[in-house]
């Protein structure tokens, strides 16, 4: 069956003559049901899906057996145009339908064809009908149309000679559209690892601007603590050298050795000088302090605002993405067009 009515363009890798169904289809279906035509390019549904569908099975899987064979007997006794005017009568015996379907609708009445309907005497007759009238140049309905070998031929070298006067435009724009194609995904790929490095800045700035701010936070309590030790020494020093002057006083009037009041200024001037230099300490370390807080928050105050360019950078990297994207989709589109112009 194969070789005798050459279904290898059918059947064969690649489906090399899908193209060519689809503009055959397309042609008789713009004669016989234009509505039906119309109606799947409003739904965005390829005519190449319904040649595959019903075409590469030959309806083994659409129809009910007994009708399978008596297509069948037709493709045998007419030849590979049989296939076209089985389909297009099975479009029309389903117009009404099929003008009611969106794409998902339509798919399933695809499958359901076989099960559904075509179970009825009355509508296997109303089909046989179309059947007939498709095959007859002086139908009433289909009078400039008949789908049979010749019809088929003239179809082909019509196909042929299209397809070769666009060929070399179609493919010098499709060259430009891969070439503009390869460019932006060569962009996309450059602004993905741009942005992928920012990415990593940034979460490594707010890591080190986290362990500032908790440098900050530590560095607050330790001046919390100075500030209570200084206030603490100096209170210290005030009641003691007070109580140095309260102790002259009270010795004063009583007769003491030189040495014993020469012994009590020393230890007092040593322990005065002992909370004086503990005292500058604490100072010196107050201001220390004070001065890592300053730079800590100023650093924290310069990484915020890093940060935050940062994003704003990453928010317009990506912005340009998705641009980068809508053109990068803009022109899948543009070759798929061009593609189906040449397939006709």
């Amino acid at each position: 069956m194969i070789h005798a009515l050459d279904l290898r363009d059918l059947w064969g890798f690649g489906l090399p003559a899908i193209s060519f169904f689809t503009f055959a289809l397309r042609h008789y279906l713009e004669q016989t049901g234009p509505r039906i035509l119309q109606h799947l390019r409003d739904i965005n549904y390829e005519l190449s899906i319904v040649v595959a569908r019903l075409f590469i099975p030959l309806f083994s899987d659409s129809l009910p057996l007994h009708v399978v064979f008596h297509c069948w007997s037709l493709l045998f006794a007419t030849g590979f145009s049989a296939v076209f005017r089985v389909t297009t009568a099975l479009l029309l015996q389903f117009e009404e339908n099929i003008l009611l379907c969106d794409s998902t609708n339509f798919s399933e009445l695809m499958n359901s064809m076989g099960s559904a309907y075509l179970r009825k005497e009355s509508e296997v007759a109303a089909f046989y009908r179309k059947l007939s009238e498709l095959s007859m140049v002086k139908s009433l309905r289909f009078a400039e149309l008949k789908i049979n070998e010749s019809s088929l031929q003239t179809l082909r070298a019509s196909f042929l000679e299209k397809q070769q006067s666009q060929s070399a435009a179609t493919v010098q724009h499709l060259q430009t559209i891969d070439e503009d194609i390869q460019s932006i995904q060569n962009r996309i790929r450059s602004l993905f690892s741009y942005m992928t490095g920012l990415l990593s800045s940034i979460q490594s700035d707010i890591q080190l601007r986290q362990r500032f701010v908790s440098e900050l936070i530590n560095l607050q309590t330790i001046k919390t603590y100075l500030a209570l030790d200084y206030d603490t020494i100096e209170s210290a020093l005030g009641h003691r050298i007070n109580a140095k002057q309260s102790k002259l006083k009270a010795i004063s009037g009583k007769w003491l050795s030189f040495g014993f009041l020469a012994e009590e200024r020393r230890k007092e001037e040593e322990e005065r000088e002992r909370l004086e230099l503990k005292l500058r300490s604490v100072s010196y370390e107050l201001t220390e302090n004070s001065r890592r807080i300053k730079e800590a928050d100023l650093t924290i105050q310069q990484m915020v605002k890093r940060i935050d360019l940062e994003i704003a950078e990453l928010e317009d990297c990506n912005l340009q993405r998705v641009s980068f994207q809508n053109q990068l989709s803009q022109l899948y589109k543009e070759r798929s067009k061009v593609n189906k112009c040449d397939g006709m």
